[in-house]
């Protein structure tokens, strides 16, 4: 279990003042919910198995169809946002993705900061 040792480090920059962005396809938006509203998080979540088929294809050409594991994405996507919406941690799509770090922005600053 990775949780213990995320919570060290979240704790160890916060004690410190120190920005740090953590990205994973498997860290569990509720992580940010232990620390007082100290912490903020997003989900970034592409709903659209085909495009996820697409990129694989573009990254791993030679792997073959991968549709089963695009599935399994899409359905830990919406496992992910489920999880977002309980712990109030916004839910952004990726697409269009130029622009994905100003909306992931934009919803971070409309986050209330509750230091």
């Amino acid at each position: 279990m990775l949780r213990p040792a995320f919570e060290a480090v979240i704790a160890d920059h916060l004690k410190f003042r120190s920005p740090v962005v953590f990205e994973g396809g498997y860290l569990l938006p509720e992580l940010a919910a232990g620390f007082d509203g100290t912490v903020r998080a997003v989900v970034l979540d592409e709903p659209d198995e085909d495009r996820i088929v697409a990129n694989f294809r573009v990254r791993e050409p030679y792997v073959g169809d991968q549709r089963g594991r695009a599935r399994v994405s899409v359905l830990i996507g919406a496992h992910m946002a489920e999880r977002a919406s309980l712990y109030g941690v916004p839910v952004v799509g990726p697409r269009p993705w130029p622009q994905v770090l100003d909306r992931v922005d934009r919803v971070l600053r409309a986050t209330p900061d509750r230091q």
